[in-house]
């Protein structure tokens, strides 16, 4: 009888509770109504949210005591996911972890969070107009996405799944890379120049990189230099991560440059050669130009296995992933996928590539064991 009567008390405050959150002006600080707020977050921190009147179309009466303690909370109950399906998908990246994969959504100005275990999209994040290419800190706590029409970059941070800063960078930013440090972010970019570079603790634009028109980017796993892709110019351009000084230009590269990849061991770049089928590979000791494979359609995008044995390069011409053995520098496996490939990243254990298909608005989970296609997600 006791706990009955507990049980009854219990459920009327939470009542009580939820009426004064929705009803009294968010202006009114009664002691009273405080208290109640208290009480029922504690017991139910997201249906002060989500168990609104009908009648109310936005929670704008939260009291701001309750205001104040779901803005600290572990759970994201201010912003409610958002579930859609992917709109020309166009670049993705995988936490350190391995448990989550972010997607750009060209078409819908968002991001995808795909969950790696089930293969299912469980949040969608709103970013900035034609969210293009991303990159994830190495410690996995913050998403950048670049904006490319709106001129931005979105800072999504991993925990809440919600964007915390947008960096105003030059026209048209496309590709960027992290330091493996995790204090900068290299910004390349078609129209503007010189070149952004973020600081990650400001998440502002803090210093700049003089060179030309850009599109891809990556560091070196020793975090000292930088390499971007010149699609105009048939260039790869050397700086120098400690000063941001361009210290050598590559020339010869083939086929309007777009993506570039560096082995784990920092010794070969692996180039996509968009317009003539190729990949170039670079040997960083000398920056010299030591092969040219060549590939099915229009190789977009390239990722390297964690041992560094093979590159999966996409085709977007030819609908297929291709993979390279770095150790011959040859084709030995071509996989079917979706129409119009574009982004591909590997899981952290090498066991999964994870391929956004354009044109199809797919991503196909490749086995990296097998080289099939093991599961398609919409």
């Amino acid at each position: 009888m006791k706990l009955l009567k507990k049980f009854i008390i219990f459920r009327t405050i939470l009542f009580a509770s939820n009426l004064f959150c929705y009803n009294q002006p968010i202006n009114n600080a009664n002691p009273t109504l405080i208290a109640l707020n208290t009480v029922y977050k504690i017991y139910n921190p997201c249906a002060i949210i989500y168990a609104k009147p009908a009648y109310l179309s936005q929670p704008t009466n939260i009291l701001p005591s309750t205001a104040a303690a779901l803005n600290n909370m572990e759970q994201d109950c201010l912003t409610p996911p958002i579930y859609d399906t992917f709109r020309e998908p166009w670049d993705i990246a995988i936490t350190p972890n391995g448990k989550y994969a972010y997607v750009t959504n060209i078409d819908s100005n968002t991001l995808s969070v795909i969950s790696t275990e089930t293969n299912t999209v469980i949040r969608t994040i709103p970013a900035g107009n034609k969210p293009y290419a991303l990159a994830i800190t190495l410690d996995g706590k913050y998403v950048y996405a670049t904006n490319r029409d709106s001129n931005t970059v979105t800072v999504v941070s991993t925990k809440y799944n919600d964007v915390i800063a947008t960096v105003t960078v030059g026209n048209s930013p496309r590709v960027l890379a992290v330091t493996p440090n995790g204090e900068f972010v290299y910004v390349a970019g078609a129209n503007f120049n010189p070149k952004a570079v973020i600081s990650t603790a400001t998440n502002t634009a803090t210093a700049t990189v003089d060179i030309e028109q850009t599109y891809g980017v990556t560091i070196t796993p020793n975090g000292e230099y930088a390499y971007y892709t010149t699609s105009g110019n048939l260039t790869v351009l050397v700086v120098s991560t400690a000063t941001n000084n361009l210290l050598q230009i590559i020339t010869n590269v083939l086929g309007n440059p777009r993506n570039i990849a560096i082995t784990p061991n920092g010794g070969y770049a692996y180039v996509a050669g968009f317009a003539n089928d190729t990949i170039t590979v670079i040997r960083t000791a000398d920056n010299s130009i030591l092969q040219t494979i060549p590939t099915n359609n229009a190789p977009y995008d390239i990722a390297i296995t964690p041992n560094g044995a093979y590159a999966y390069v996409t085709c977007f011409g030819s609908g297929q992933v291709q993979v390279i053995s770095t150790e011959s520098n040859q084709v030995v496996t071509t996989i079917p996928v979706q129409n119009g490939p574009t982004g591909i990243a590997i899981t952290p254990n090498g066991i999964y590539a994870y391929v956004t298909n354009y044109l199809s608005q797919t991503v196909s989970v490749i086995s990296t064991q097998t080289n099939t296609v093991v599961a398609t997600i919409t």
